[in-house]
């Protein structure tokens, strides 16, 4: 298993989420989990289908998720094993009625034809990004700074918040680089971008720009019902929204209680206060919906629209290249997906203790291990203020 080493690129990450420095490229050349369809070697695959891996640790089952069916294997976090694996159950065409043809003269019932399914499989996992926190809480060195013991058992527990706290922050910087990855892939490919500005004006005759469009009210509306639109198209059996699996079109519908609808703070903002206050609230309020303040970072002055709905991101497949190419992309409004399009496949997380009596300290340590897959044949659809 491969094992990487981010303590540099999620400490850039904070930084910029923080506003602690401006948006730069951030490198995530191989670190997020496209899914590779061919396993590396033909030696351990099942017998039958001749896709599956032996001694797969998780196996996550993915089948159509039409209106009827909702998803049934649910996936969860590896603990043990290295790779989860995919499996993705295509629906299956219909043939000649047998029945129907009795009486026929080129009629020959065959009961034992064996029929295939059709399955492709998919695999996440590597690399593992890995990093820590450490912390040295010495027994004596203390005490001449407080008055009491109790006042310095304060100190070491809001020391061991603060790592916590740290370990938390740095999770929530690389689930951003992930759903940065994956818009970046999207915009790489130049599939399923919703330019919305330039929609609105060619169909309505308006002149708004990605600067002012926050501020106009029958733009807004026109953004919520593009929203609505997708969600419904998505929700649909379609080829459409995904990319694909090898080249070969991939059957998808994610219904909307098993999709992500992520929209920027400053364009939910701007639709509350120019659309919530009219009398017909309910046909423009938007879907049930997450915010994202921003993406990759604030800049470093204040919040800004800019900023907060820019990346500037190394895709993960541009890893073989020779030269990787940075997507920079500005005014992303929204992202629609299915939930399995973004998603962590392994996590290990511990804290530790190591005490030296000689001394006297003790080295406190919180490590964090962690693979984040983007699965670009699952629904996905990105609207731009552009």
């Amino acid at each position: 298993m491969n094992y990487v080493q981010v303590y540099n690129i999620v400490n850039a990450a904070n930084r910029q989420m923080w506003g602690a420095d401006a948006i730069s490229v951030n490198n995530l050349a191989g670190l997020i989990s496209l899914g590779d369809l061919v396993y590396s070697t033909d030696s351990n695959k099942d017998g039958f289908l001749g896709t599956l891996v032996d001694r797969i640790n998780q196996t996550l089952f993915r089948t159509l998720d039409n209106r009827v069916q909702f998803p049934s294997f649910i996936r969860d976090e590896i603990e043990y094993g290295a790779i989860l694996q995919k499996v993705n159950i295509d629906v299956m065409p219909a043939q000649s009625a047998q029945w129907a043809r009795i009486g026929e003269n080129d009629f020959t019932p065959n009961q034992f034809k064996i029929d295939k399914p059709s399955v492709k499989v998919m695999y996440f996992g590597d690399p593992r990004l890995c990093w820590e926190f450490d912390l040295t809480v010495p027994d004596t060195l203390y005490k001449t700074a407080f008055t009491s013991e109790s006042k310095m058992a304060a100190l070491i527990s809001g020391l061991m918040s603060a790592m916590d706290k740290s370990l938390t922050e740095s999770i929530n910087s690389m689930n951003n680089a992930a759903l940065c990855n994956l818009i970046a892939e999207k915009f790489k490919r130049n599939h399923n971008i919703v330019h919305v500005v330039t929609e609105f004006n060619r169909e309505t005759g308006g002149n708004v720009t990605s600067a002012n469009c926050r501020y106009n009210e029958a733009f807004n509306r026109y953004f919520s019902m593009r929203l609505d639109n997708y969600i419904q198209y998505m929700a649909e059996s379609s080829v459409l929204y995904n990319e694909g699996i090898g080249g070969e079109d991939q059957l998808r519908a994610t219904q909307r209680d098993n999709m992500h609808c992520l929209i920027s703070a400053d364009v939910a903002g701007a639709m509350k206060f120019n659309l919530y206050n009219d009398f017909n609230y309910d046909f423009v309020k938007l879907p049930m919906y997450d915010e994202y303040v921003s993406l990759q970072g604030s800049g470093t002055t204040a919040h800004n629209y800019v900023d907060d709905t820019t990346i500037n991101v190394i895709p993960s497949s541009e890893k073989d290249e020779e030269t990787p190419t940075a997507v920079n992309e500005s005014y992303i409004a929204a992202v629609l997906c299915d939930r399995e399009a973004i998603f962590t496949t392994w996590r290990d997380m511990f804290t530790a203790t190591d005490r030296n009596n000689r001394n006297r300290y003790t080295n406190f340590t919180a490590g964090c291990g962690l693979a984040w897959g983007n699965d670009l044949s699952e629904n996905c659809v990105i609207f731009q203020f552009d």
